[in-house]
């Protein structure tokens, strides 16, 4: 009687099926193919100093992205520190040794480049999309940032604030979202997921250039960081 109603079950979905849904499968095989060819042509690297980059030659393009990818997010801040994440993401256009100031975002504008970031729990990224002959130029602005960032006291205060102000306009100033964030946070209670990504407004308002700059030593190092680049 099982088999009989399963059978019955069976050829009853199967006569709901859109005539077209195995030509559709096979359509979205065909669509996907030259997705798969790309990723073939991928050059995977890993330098003696841990980093590892991914390169993908494009044919007759004449802009170039490049994605860095940090192992580094929430669930990696120690007490005391949550948010660091995210406001090191801030500080990081903010000025280095040789582009102090924004110099990056006045730089990579002129060269009409797109480019932001954003933190999540596990990692942080970076991604910039400029002309191919400022190539050389961005590596080596995204490099000078990435190791020499420019962690002042004026910096550090005027990132605080904008990451509160963040705080404020997308978290506490909309209808439910504090206490639904709380909620599903506290579901991770006792790991390393238990705090916002955006952290605290005590731990913000008291980080300095000195607690930055060891959480910059701690994860902003090579074998840390993936580089993409198409």
């Amino acid at each position: 009687m099982k088999t009989e109603f399963s059978l019955k079950y069976g050829l009853l979905a199967y006569a709901f099926i859109s005539p077209n849904t195995l030509a559709e499968e096979v359509n979205l095989k065909l669509l996907a193919t030259p997705l798969y060819q790309l990723e073939q042509k991928i050059d995977y690297q890993t330098l003696d100093n841990g980093l590892q980059i991914r390169l993908l030659p494009m044919d007759n393009t004449l802009s170039v992205s490049i994605a860095s990818q940090f192992s580094v997010g929430s669930r990696d801040e120690a007490p005391g520190q949550t948010g660091y994440a995210h406001l090191f993401e801030h500080m990081l256009f903010k000025g280095s040794k040789n582009a102090p100031g924004d110099s990056y975002a006045q730089t990579m504008s002129s060269l009409s480049g797109q480019f932001n970031a954003s933190t999540f729990f596990d990692f942080t990224n970076y991604y910039l999309t400029i002309p191919s002959a400022a190539l050389e130029l961005a590596l080596w602005i995204e490099a000078d940032r990435f190791i020499r960032p420019a962690l002042t006291q004026e910096t550090v205060i005027n990132q605080q604030a904008t990451v509160l102000e963040e705080m404020a306009s997308s978290i506490d100033n909309q209808p439910y979202v504090r206490q639904a964030m709380e909620f599903l946070l506290k579901q991770a209670q006792g790991t390393p997921y238990q705090h916002a990504v955006i952290g605290s407004k005590q731990d913000i308002a008291q980080s300095t250039p000195a607690s930055l700059n060891q959480f910059h030593q701690n994860h902003y190092r090579p074998d840390a960081m993936q580089l993409s680049s198409a």
